[in-house]
């Protein structure tokens, strides 16, 4: 520890706070662990977006426990670091951390994930194509020094953030799932149609057999009085059909189609614009990227944004809001909405959907196929390089304009939610990032930033 003579202010090194776990585990001893990668920390997010397993590895590991900092040392600048949710095994270009006896792990943490800690490690890593951050130089890295209590309480106030954000994290998940589920029993599974057949009595073809015996219990639970089951309104329950019909993807309700993506939408493909000319680049026209997509279902920040000339110089690639982006090449079947008007790479073709038709139903068509897109490229087929032309004629089935209508009316709320969510998650963040130096620099009273954030919480 030393004190800065100019300001006065007593400084510590981070080497001092902070302890290196380099706990190894080989992949053969670590079955039925969760494995965490880089790939599966959000840049800049502070948020695990994902999660492995240590069986599917093939090298040795580092173990780590829940409340462990896990850091990205490989390309620092991205900034990949979380708390562990749980004890698992992670890649050897992560750094698990833990404070020293008197410091706070979260008030660590907080310090870890600060732009200036970042901006340091990228400074002295090493190596051109592939840079990692280095221990010995991190631990040189100053702040100045808070007592544990003052530790804790910078910890708590950027921690209030974080589980606001978090929460909005969960109610979105949830949302998304209502709204899936919906999809799922009506577009999928044709439980409607299903309902419908077997009470005129129609045939069920034999692939339906099993889901047509599954309905039929339900039914007979619905018509009881005490059944708390839900039930779909008759009104809704007769614009489903009553039989099947054969078509290229099996059997199908009578009266819905077989289509093409293009049925949904206009398709565009991506492009970026010149890099060489930096005038192309700017802040304001969000340009998306694969990045931008991991665990999103709307857009509302990019890592790149267009300038107006550089985006209008393919002006036929703008998307309007609720455009649904997917991702067709290198990391093939992601899938996104747009939440403003927006242009993305080539890496990515997008449907605009056409007026008759719901975003929210395009939305959830395409996300089934990006399973499907996802699942096929993963297995190093040409699916991993999915071209406009055969993106857009990829197969979809199709229902009826009023049965689309009314999913769209029965749904649209939870897609709207989750967009005001997700706009006050970048809130939340922005504000988090923006108290984190202040705080950990002492250039902002701890009770003046605590009664900001309280006044927010309040208010939100």
């Amino acid at each position: 520890m030393k004190s800065d003579k100019r300001t006065k202010v007593r400084q510590i090194a981070f080497g001092d706070m902070a302890a290196l776990v380099r706990e190894t585990i080989n992949p053969e001893d670590a079955e039925g662990l969760p494995y965490i990668g880089l790939e599966h920390i959000q840049e800049g997010e502070l948020h695990l977006k994902g999660v492995g397993k240590a069986e599917d590895t093939i090298s040795t590991k580092f173990k780590f426990c829940k409340g462990d900092i896990l850091f990205g040392k490989l390309r620092p600048y991205f900034r990949k670091v979380i708390i562990a949710p749980f004890d698992g095994v992670c890649s050897t270009d992560i750094w698990v951390v833990r404070a020293k006896s008197g410091f706070d792990q979260k008030f660590l943490f907080y310090c870890m994930a600060s732009q200036a800690f970042v901006k340091f490690a990228s400074q002295g890593s090493e190596g051109t194509r592939m840079p990692r951050a280095k221990w010995e130089h991190v631990s040189r890295f100053c702040l100045p020094f808070f007592t544990l209590p003052e530790q804790k309480a910078i910890a708590h106030i950027l921690g209030t953030l974080d589980d606001k954000i978090e929460l909005n994290r969960r109610m979105n998940e949830t949302l998304e799932e209502m709204a899936k589920a919906i999809f799922k029993s009506w577009f999928v599974d044709f439980d409607p149609v299903i309902d419908n057949a077997l009470k005129a009595g129609n045939p069920i073809p034999d692939a339906l057999a099993e889901k047509a015996a599954r309905r039929r219990a339900i039914l007979e639970k619905l018509e009881k009085e005490d059944s708390n089951l839900p039930k779909l309104s008759p009104e809704i329950a007769r614009l489903f059909p009553d039989s099947f019909e054969d078509s290229p993807l099996g059997p199908i309700p009578r009266g819905w189609r077989v289509k093409r993506v293009s049925d949904l939408g206009k398709v565009v493909c991506g492009k970026t614009p010149p890099t060489k000319d930096k005038t192309n680049y700017g802040k304001e026209v969000p340009f998306i990227t694969i990045p931008d997509m991991h665990g999103k279902v709307f857009v509302v920040q990019t890592t790149k944004y267009l300038s107006k000339k550089g985006a209008d110089l393919q002006s036929n690639k703008y998307l309007p809001p609720y455009s649904i982006c997917v991702s067709c090449i290198a990391t093939p079947g992601l899938v996104v909405m747009t939440s403003e008007i927006s242009q993305t790479n080539q890496q990515i073709n997008s449907v605009i959907p056409y007026k008759e038709i719901s975003p929210f139903f395009a939305f959830l068509t395409l996300k089934i196929l990006g399973k499907e897109i996802m699942q096929i490229g993963s297995g190093g087929s040409v699916f991993t390089n999915l071209s406009k032309s055969r993106f857009k004629n990829l197969n979809i089935l199709m229902p009826t304009n009023n049965l689309i209508e009314i999913f769209h009316k029965h749904i649209a709320s939870l897609f709207l939610s989750i967009l005001n969510n997700e706009k006050e998650i970048l809130n939340l963040a922005n504000i988090r990032d923006t108290l984190l130096p202040k705080l950990i620099s002492g250039q902002i009273r701890i009770k003046d930033a605590e009664k900001f954030v309280g006044k927010f919480c309040e208010l939100n």
